[in-house]
C-alpha cells in the first residue's frame, strides 16, 4: 500500500535520533493504514447489510403488489363471468322469442298457402 508522506519537525527528529524517528513514522503509517482498513470493512459491512434490508423490502413490496394484483384478477374475472352469465341468459332469450316468432310467422304462411291453394282448387273444380 502507498504510505504517506509524513513530515516530522526537526526538533522532534533530533531528539529521537533518525532510526526512532524512521520506526515513528512507521508505526503512525501502520496505524494509518490499519484505521483505513477497517473503516473500509466497517463501511462494506453496512453497505452489505444495507444492501441486504433492501433487498428484503423490495421482496416484501413485490409480494404485496402481486397478492393484490392476484386479487384484483380474481375481482375482474368474477364480474366478467357474471357479466358473460347475463350475456348469455339474455341471448337466450332473444333466441327463444325468434324462434317462437318465426314459428308464428311460419304457421301464418303455410296456413296462408293452404288457403290460397284450397281457394285456387275450389275455383277450378267449381268450373
Amino acid at each position: 500500500m502507498a504510505m504517506g508522506v509524513i513530515l516530522m519537525p526537526e526538533n522532534l527528529r533530533s531528539k529521537l535520533g533518525d532510526e526512532a524517528a524512521k520506526e515513528l513514522v512507521i508505526l503512525i503509517n501502520d496505524s494509518i493504514e490499519a484505521v483505513k482498513k477497517q473503516v473500509l470493512e466497517t463501511a462494506t459491512d453496512r453497505f452489505e447489510n444495507r444492501v441486504v434490508e433492501t433487498k428484503t423490502d423490495l421482496e416484501k413490496q413485490i409480494a404485496e403488489v402481486k397478492a393484490d394484483l392476484l386479487k384484483q384478477i380474481a375481482e375482474v374475472k368474477t364480474d366478467l363471468l357474471k357479466q358473460i352469465a347475463e350475456v348469455k341468459t339474455d341471448l337466450l332469450k332473444q333466441i327463444a322469442e325468434v324462434k317462437a316468432d318465426l314459428l308464428k310467422w311460419m304457421f301464418a304462411f303455410w296456413v296462408g298457402q293452404i288457403v290460397v291453394i284450397f281457394t285456387i282448387l275450389n275455383y277450378m273444380l267449381r268450373k
